[in-house]
């Protein structure tokens, strides 16, 4: 028995126990693009520190199983010096430039009122007072995550990104709104002290309770277009 775990140990050593340590490394794929593929980019991109393209296939396939990845796409295929990881298959959405269509949201005229706040469980109620408040349209555009799709700049997007704050009471305003669906979000947050045990030692300290808040609103002219966010 002896002899069998010291020649596994020895085979282990000579090849770096690579399936070990990188499992599943031949299986990564190697692809010259993902777009329209359902992949999500799962890390930013890496660079081989070699200089012949196989080792770095090699190389990039097994950096790939410590994001982890299943493909990887190379800036030059000719080279495979950088890469970027991927994990595609079912259950992604298909990965294209998320780009700006202004057609549904053109300039408004609506006012959107409303008040953020969250009810503790002894009864109390902590308002977003002094919270910004952000409203942008409900579109795959302004929830694409940047660094997991390719999102196109447009600075008439950036423009459709209303800012408010939250008075004293919680409430907020925003003016010239398009109609359309919208995404409104912001904080409701307060203190509460904690007890601290550090062996011996124990002390108070502050605890942030509370969390984001936001809300799915159609905006529509001629309604109110006064909304509640809580939960």
């Amino acid at each position: 028995m002896n002899k069998l775990l010291i020649s596994a140990f020895a085979v282990c050593m000579l090849s770096g126990c690579t399936n070990l340590k990188y499992p599943g490394w031949e299986q990564v794929k190697i692809e010259l693009s993902v777009d329209g593929k359902s992949c999500e980019r799962r890390a930013l991109s890496d660079t081989c520190p070699h200089a012949v393209k196989e080792t770095c296939d090699i190389w990039h396939k097994r950096r790939a199983t410590l994001v982890p990845a299943n493909t990887v796409v190379f800036d030059d295929p000719n080279s495979g010096k950088t890469g970027k990881y991927f994990q595609c298959g079912e259950g992604f959405r298909s990965y294209v430039l998320y780009k700006f269509d202004a057609q549904n949201y053109k300039d408004g005229t609506n006012s959107v009122t409303g008040q953020a706040f969250l009810t503790q469980k002894g009864g109390g109620v902590v308002t977003c007072a002094g919270e910004r408040v952000l409203m942008f349209p409900n579109t795959p555009y302004y929830l694409a995550d940047p660094t997991k799709y390719p999102v196109e700049q447009s600075n008439q997007a950036k423009q459709l990104i209303k800012e408010s704050v939250c008075d004293a009471s919680g409430n907020f305003e925003f003016d010239e709104i398009p109609d359309g669906q919208w995404i409104i979000k912001t904080f409701v947050l307060w203190q509460v002290p904690e007890y601290h045990y550090m062996g011996r030692f124990s002390y108070y300290d502050d605890a942030t309770q509370g969390g984001l808040l936001q809300r799915v609103v159609d905006v529509k002219t001629g309604e109110k277009n006064k909304f509640i966010i809580t939960r």
